[in-house]
């Protein structure tokens, strides 16, 4: 446990926005690849190593590559590849001592995805606050937090190859005297929420890890708003748990929030957004919708007070917008009489 306020928080490579309260996942296009030499060959074996890995996080589906035309794809993976970089960690495999880094084309995978029909998972992705719970026969049931240990590791190991943002709860005096691992155990649902506030994040995910001399079992659940979903998990050992859970949660998530885009405009909608004071919030209304995944384009149409409307043109349908935009905070659906069923209305708030 740690009594100094230190949040290590695992962003893999992620921004966070003030205005959005999600994440944007940069990495979602880099794959990270241990290789035994700095060969032309083991760099051809990598960069198509890396791409499936890039296809599996953008598209959040772990069987994408069961699709022909993307299996097709890796044979020329090099051409989707941008930047290359070497480096040589103390932590590097016995007989892979070298870490390339490869850097692919974001358009270019977008443009595959696309053409494959397969769903795309942009860069805003859901925060998820984890409460761990873990026992071993040497280790007494306490809660993992965010200092650097072994289920730390392993847990955002597998997190970062699905592009899923993962924070640990700092446990300081304040949190140890709300939250035990009892808690996360029993599943006292309102205390970890009330303790999980402090971080922001849009999902909480509860897990207890068992491990005995002959066995090995977990049991996981995922909030989100008013949604629940829960698995058990086992395992030859911890990194094989922790990367089944973490597919559960992609898996999941993805299936929410990942869309399928047609190339152009597919069909358009219009908003009408109150609580802009400022000429600088409505410029992060149309900056944040910009970047959504099934959003072509944000037009100003109208303002009128503290209220304005937007045209947006969509490459999805008017479902798949909503359910992105339901990642932020900072737009909160609103619901009115007498309004105009094809216009959606939000508060913008800070």
């Amino acid at each position: 446990m740690r009594n100094v306020f230190y949040l290590a928080v695992f962003l893999i490579s992620a921004v966070f926005s003030p205005y959005v309260w999600a994440v944007k996942v940069n990495s979602i296009y880099k794959a990270e690849v241990f290789v035994a030499t700095q060969s032309a060959q083991d760099k051809a074996r990598a960069v198509k190593d890396g791409m499936a890995e890039v296809l599996t996080k953008v598209s959040g589906n772990l069987q994408i590559l069961d699709n022909p035309a993307l299996q097709a794809s890796l044979s020329h993976a090099d051409t989707f590849a941008q930047e290359y970089s070497y480096a040589s960690p103390k932590t590097a495999p016995k007989d892979t001592p070298y870490l390339l880094t490869i850097r692919y084309d974001s358009q270019g995978i977008n443009r595959l995805l696309r053409e494959a029909g397969s769903p795309i998972w942009g860069q805003n992705r859901p925060l998820i606050l984890l409460w761990l719970a873990y026992e071993s026969p040497t280790h007494p049931l306490d809660i993992v937090d965010s200092s650097t240990g072994d289920n730390q590791s392993l847990i955002e190991n597998s997190a970062k190859l699905r592009g899923i943002p993962i924070i640990f709860p700092v446990m300081d005096v304040t949190e140890m005297g709300q939250v035990t691992a009892n808690d996360i155990a029993n599943k006292t649902i309102p205390t970890i929420q009330q303790a999980s506030k402090r971080y922001d994040s849009n999902a909480i995910l509860l897990g207890q890890v068992t491990q005995t001399k002959s066995d090995l079992t977990s049991h996981w659940e995922l909030i989100s708003d008013a949604d629940k979903w829960d698995w058990d998990v086992t395992g030859k050992n911890l990194q094989e748990v922790y990367a089944n859970a973490i597919n559960h949660v992609a898996d999941t998530l993805a299936g929410r929030y990942a869309v399928v885009v047609s190339e152009g405009v597919s069909s358009q909608l219009t908003l009408k957004v109150s609580g802009i004071k400022q000429e600088a919030d409505l410029m992060q209304v149309m900056r944040y919708l910009q970047h959504l995944t099934p959003v072509a384009d944000v037009l100003l149409d109208s303002v009128n007070g503290d209220e304005v409307i937007l045209n947006v043109s969509l490459h999805g349908n008017k479902q798949a917008f909503i359910q992105a935009v339901s990642i932020g905070k900072n737009l909160v659906p609103v619901t009115a009489k007498d309004h105009q069923d094809d216009v959606l209305l939000y508060q913008w708030t800070q």
